[in-house]
C-alpha cells in the first residue's frame, strides 16, 4: 500500500511539479505579484543545433529558472509529436495552444510537466525576483511574434547546415517540400527565386530553407537589437570561455559549478552517436562529425541549395 501511495505521488509530481502554477488566473496573479528579473533569454535555434546543451547549461546557473521547450513540447502535446515543429507564425494569427502555452512560459508560470521545468527548485516563489526565465525553444520563424509580444534578449545559436541536416537524416526526418510546409502562402509568393525548383530531394530542399530560415531571422534581430548570434561549433571548440560570454550577455551568476557543469558536459562520451538526444557531449570531436558520415553527393546536394539562397553564415568555402 505504501509502495503504491509513493508511486502515485510520484506521478502527481511529474505531471505538476510546481503545484502554484496550475491554479489558472490565480498563477497568473502570483506571478504578477512575484515578478522575475526583466528581460528573460530566450535560446533559440533551429532543432539539432545543439541549443539543448546551451538551454541547459545557462538554465543552470543559480540565478536562473529554466524551461526547456515548454511551447513546442505543449504544442507536439496537442497536435501530435510528430508533426513540424518549426513553422512560420504569423504575428496576427497565431495557434491557440501556441499563444496559451507562449503566454505562461514568458508569464514565468511552469505549469508544465517535469521534463519541461527540470528543476523544481527553480521556482520557489520567494526566490523569483532574483531569478531570470531561460527558456530554449526550436522555433527560428516564430521570432518575430516573440519580440513583438513578449521582448526577450534572445541568443541565437546557429550549427553548420551539413551536420544539421545529417542528425535529421539519422532521424528519419526526411522531407522534401520544406517550403511548402514550413512557410506561410504568404511568405512564398514573396521570396524571389522558385522555392519549388529545391523539392528534389531532402538535402536540396532542407539545404535551401536552413540558409532562407537563417537568413530572415538574422533581419528580425538586427531590428529586435538585443540578441547575440553564437555558432555552435565555436561553442565546442572552447567551451568555458564561450558559455562565459554568454553568462555576461544574458546577466546570468556565474560560478564554479557552473564551470565544472561545463567541463563534465563537454568531455563526455556518453551521447557520441549522431542523432542521439543529450546535454552531454565530447565537443572537441562532433563538430565535423558530418564530414565522415556524409557522403560526397549528399554534401554536393546540400551546399549547391544551401548557397544558392545567398546565405548570411557557412558559406562555400565553409564545406
Amino acid at each position: 500500500m505504501i509502495k503504491r501511495i509513493e508511486k502515485k505521488v510520484r506521478q502527481i509530481m511529474n505531471r505538476v511539479p510546481v503545484p502554484w502554477a496550475m491554479l489558472g488566473s490565480f498563477s497568473c496573479m502570483i506571478a504578477r505579484k512575484f515578478p522575475m528579473k526583466s528581460p528573460p533569454l530566450l535560446v533559440l535555434s533551429m532543432p539539432r543545433s545543439g541549443s539543448s546543451w546551451i538551454g541547459s547549461v545557462l538554465g543552470s546557473s543559480k540565478s536562473a529558472a529554466y524551461l526547456h521547450e515548454p511551447i513546442t513540447q505543449s504544442y507536439l502535446r496537442h497536435v501530435g509529436v510528430r508533426s513540424l515543429t518549426t513553422f512560420e507564425v504569423l504575428p496576427e494569427d497565431p495557434p491557440q495552444v501556441y499563444e496559451l502555452a507562449t503566454d505562461n512560459t514568458f508569464a514565468g508560470i511552469p505549469a508544465f510537466p517535469k521534463r519541461i521545468t527540470r528543476k523544481r527548485s527553480q521556482w520557489k516563489l520567494k526566490d523569483r525576483k532574483q531569478k531570470r526565465l531561460v527558456v530554449k525553444e526550436v522555433n527560428p520563424l516564430a521570432v518575430k511574434w516573440f519580440i513583438d509580444k513578449y521582448k526577450p534578449r534572445i541568443i541565437y545559436i546557429i550549427r553548420h547546415p551539413a551536420a544539421v541536416a545529417n542528425s535529421f537524416s539519422a532521424l528519419g526526418w526526411m522531407g522534401s517540400r520544406y517550403f511548402k510546409i514550413m512557410f506561410s502562402e504568404r511568405t512564398r509568393q514573396n521570396m524571389k527565386f522558385k522555392y519549388d525548383k529545391f523539392d528534389t530531394s531532402f538535402w536540396s530542399s532542407f539545404g535551401a530553407v536552413q540558409s532562407v530560415v537563417t537568413n530572415m531571422s538574422v533581419e528580425v534581430l538586427k531590428d529586435h537589437g538585443d540578441y547575440k548570434i553564437i555558432k555552435y561549433e565555436d561553442v565546442c571548440s572552447n567551451p568555458l570561455e564561450t558559455f562565459r560570454q554568454l553568462y555576461r550577455f544574458a546577466e546570468l551568476e556565474w560560478d564554479s559549478d557552473v564551470e565544472e557543469l561545463i567541463v563534465s558536459q563537454s568531455t563526455s562520451e556518453e551521447s557520441s552517436v549522431t542523432g542521439e538526444y543529450g546535454e552531454k557531449r565530447n565537443s572537441g570531436s562532433i563538430v565535423n562529425k558530418w564530414k565522415k558520415e556524409m557522403g560526397q553527393n549528399e554534401i554536393d546536394e546540400l551546399r549547391a541549395a544551401y548557397t544558392a539562397c545567398d546565405p548570411s553564415y557557412y558559406n562555400a568555402d565553409q564545406w
